[in-house]
């Protein structure tokens, strides 16, 4: 009967030894796992905050082509410019009161 209390003695002595190296396998997974998710968060933020600040950019340019755009619709559709362009390409004048001819309705 002894022998058969030294093999339950052995197998408890083994048991406890294999789990806290199983707990510490077990947490050196999950360090691992800690460090790869701050390695990729950090990686994802700083690849976000490099595309932000290309749209600032962009969003910047198109609001300076925007601004030029609508300056040039203004400087084109000038009441100046079409008056202008009346007289002198299109040979058109303001008409005298004896050319005016007024229209009616018929009732």
């Amino acid at each position: 009967m002894p022998e058969k209390n030294k093999n339950c003695a052995a197998d408890s002595a083994s048991t406890g030894t294999f789990m806290p190296a199983l707990i510490t396998i077990a947490l050196a997974f999950c360090l691992v796992g800690s460090a790869l998710s701050v390695v990729y968060t950090t990686h994802k933020s700083r690849s976000l905050s490099a595309e932000i600040q290309y749209l600032k950019k962009n969003q910047r340019t198109l609001q300076l082509e925007w601004g030029r755009l609508l300056l040039e619709r203004s400087t084109w559709s000038s009441h100046d410019r079409i008056w202008s362009l009346a007289r002198n390409e299109l040979d058109m004048h303001e008409p005298n009161p004896s050319e005016w001819v007024i229209i009616t309705n018929g009732k």
